[in-house]
């Protein structure tokens, strides 16, 4: 159908070039057919650009409830979790966040509403999870843990944080997570998160 033919299209140049750079015609051009033929499923770019955001964000909306429906464990759950930024990070790069801050603010609103609901009450949720399970520390306080992990979430993809050409975008996140499972492990915690580290180092090798 012509419609998701157009959003593909639409949903591949930005996620290249950025949201500010690419044009409806640009748009029309790479998708082999007229402006006026987009104009007759989205009524402007803005629109073109809320129904792929709107999709990316119940993707991932999907795929936390894949993590918690699927993991073996609250450990497993973060690290199932760190793979699905892996995943994002490879298609929102940091010109798109620029610009759906500053010029979408549809979009945008629908970004933070994911990070500050969704996915701080999947962080909140994997707390308590892990201590239910004796994988977790019992002193942890959830709204600063699940804070720093928002603040983390967001460093991923901020090019001053970890610039490309200076950090790897799969170490970075390795290593943060091992980071906060060994910081947030019990006694017990801390030997079935070094087997899953374990594991997943034998996978690379």
């Amino acid at each position: 159908m012509m419609e998701p033919r157009i959003e593909e299209t639409a949903e591949k140049l930005f996620f290249t070039y950025g949201l500010k750079s690419v044009s409806m015609d640009d748009i029309a051009r790479e998708a082999g057919v007229s402006k006026k033929t987009i104009y007759l499923y989205f009524r402007d770019k803005n629109t073109v650009v809320l129904s792929i955001i709107s999709k990316l964000v119940a993707q991932q909306e999907d795929l936390l409830k894949q993590s918690l429906k699927t993991s073996e464990n609250a450990i497993h759950e973060v690290i199932l979790m760190a793979e699905n930024v892996q995943t994002l990070m490879g298609k929102l790069r940091p010109v798109m966040l620029y610009d759906l801050h500053k010029y979408f603010p549809e979009s945008w609103k629908l970004i933070k509403q994911f990070k500050e609901k969704s996915l701080k009450n999947a962080f909140i949720q994997n707390l308590e999870k892990g201590i239910s399970e004796g994988l977790f520390r019992k002193d942890l306080d959830f709204e600063i843990i699940s804070q720093f992990e928002l603040m983390q979430f967001d460093s991923f993809f901020n090019s001053d944080s970890y610039p490309a050409g200076q950090f790897k975008s799969q170490a970075v996140i390795s290593q943060i997570t091992r980071l906060f499972l060994y910081g947030v492990g019990s006694a017990e915690g801390q030997v079935v998160i070094k087997k899953y580290f374990e594991n997943q180092n034998n996978e690379y090798n």
